[in-house]
């Protein structure tokens, strides 16, 4: 009898031991797939992720689940984040067109966007819908409207979209315009082009005291109010577009003759026309690579971020230019020499650490992976670009708790690949398995 009484205390122990993870049920089991760690850069072995009410809850055992698939040979990556988009835009199309575009956000397997220019109350309105599961869509953290000084550079797209953008004249209108967008739900601002610097350093201030990161478009791709190393140095947490050091970086021979035409009140406008000429002829001859590295220098030291939007500048340049439109001819070379100064720019930030972030700059869903492989050509490791949207736009948005990578806790939107994007980072684009909010996609 005491035997059988050992043996029925062994068997429950037994049970405790090793049977209740086995027997415990969760939503979903994805079993034998490895598992891309983006913060270390290597591949796991083969391991199980068990996933339920849209959060991984356990990686490496094996769980009863309502859902189970054997992913053997598959790579698991987090969701993408696209770092840099005007969804806001998609309003201008109709519903079903507008559902279809978002959704195929997520087919593509970018789960969060970083929006970085449109009127709060309709980004917001589209943010409710996909959180409440009424429209599926990614994930978005947004700035609202693109925040300039008068006039304003964007007050044709207030046509369209009222409070497109929004100007900031005073310190008064950005007390009274942060505090709107904070309580809106915006996580960040974008502040574009034109400010006097003081205003600019308030600006800031300000954001951040509503503990909202500032996102800067310095404008053109010369003649800067706010370029990137004083955009850096005023407290500035990421610069979007590779070519916004161009005037920044110019070698002295053209520095000179560029800040003159910002300082004079009197502008000869034909002479600003053939420096700018002169500076486009030039292409990467015009800038100095000891200044790139300083200003590269100054972005790590205060964590500045890069996205470099090369898909905006290449979708663009699809077209030849009529050989006797002396406009279009100038303006393709314009296009030819922003990109080439991009690259080098992009190149050598990320030499001396900068951390660069994925964003096409449209709204397109193939347009985060065609980014991604425009950063591929300029020279980014397959690491680093996968980086750049994962891991690297949870740790800018202090996220990086529960999004950016895949681990015990984090939210269940992964992708699982046929092939290891550590390898080609093309392989991001070949999705086997789409798991959103913890569900397969179908």
């Amino acid at each position: 009898m005491k035997s059988l009484n050992l043996h029925f205390f062994i068997a429950i122990f037994l049970l405790v031991i090793y049977g209740c993870s086995a027997d415990k049920a969760v939503d979903t089991l994805i079993k034998n797939v490895c598992i891309v760690d983006v913060k270390e850069g290597v591949v796991t072995e083969p391991l199980n992720i068990a996933i339920d009410n849209g959060t991984i809850v356990d990686i490496g055992k094996t769980y009863s689940a309502e859902t189970v698939i054997d992913c053997t040979g598959k790579y698991v990556i987090p969701g993408l984040f696209d770092c840099h988009t005007h969804l806001a835009n998609l309003e201008l199309f109709g519903d079903s067109l507008k559902g279809d575009i978002l959704k195929g956000f997520v087919k593509k397997g970018v789960m969060y966007v970083r929006d970085v220019g449109g009127p709060i109350d309709v980004i917001d309105n589209m943010s409710n819908q996909i959180n409440s599961g009424d429209i599926c869509g990614p994930e978005i953290f947004y700035t609202g409207p693109m925040l300039e000084s008068s006039p304003l550079t964007w007050e044709r797209q207030n046509a369209r979209l009222p409070d497109f953008t929004v100007a900031i004249n005073s310190k008064s209108d950005a007390d009274s315009i942060i505090d709107i967008l904070s309580g809106k739900g915006a996580t960040m601002i974008k502040t574009f082009k034109k400010f006097k610097p003081e205003l600019y350093r308030y600006i800031v201030t300000v954001a951040h005291k509503h503990g909202l990161r500032v996102v800067h478009d310095p404008g053109g791709p010369l003649f800067h109010p706010i370029p990137v190393d004083k955009a850096t140095e005023f407290g500035a947490n990421s610069i979007e577009h590779a070519k916004a050091l161009w005037p920044a970086v110019l070698k002295d021979t053209f520095k000179y003759r560029h800040d003159s035409f910002m300082l004079s009140v009197d502008t000869d406008r034909e002479a600003m026309v053939k420096l700018v000429g002169e500076i486009v002829d030039a292409g990467v001859e015009s800038v100095s690579k000891d200044k790139i590295i300083k200003v590269g220098n100054a972005m790590v030291r205060y964590n500045v971020y890069m996205c470099p939007t090369f898909y905006a500048l290449a979708s663009m340049s699809e077209e030849e230019p009529d050989p006797n439109n002396k406009q279009q001819v100038f303006i393709n070379k314009m296009r030819k020499a922003m990109h080439d100064v991009g690259v080098m720019f992009v190149s050598e930030l990320n030499n001396v650490g900068v951390n660069m972030l994925v964003g096409q700059d449209n709204i397109k869903p193939e347009g985060t992976v065609a980014e991604m492989k425009l950063m591929k050509e300029a020279g980014i490791s397959d690491i680093d670009i996968l980086r750049g949207a994962t891991i690297l736009p949870a740790r800018w948005l202090g996220i990086d708790n529960k999004y950016g990578s895949v681990g015990k806790g984090k939210k269940a939107d992964i992708l699982i690949l046929n092939s290891n994007p550590l390898v080609d980072i093309d392989a991001v684009a070949n999705i086997h398995k789409v798991v959103h909010r913890g569900k397969f996609l179908l």
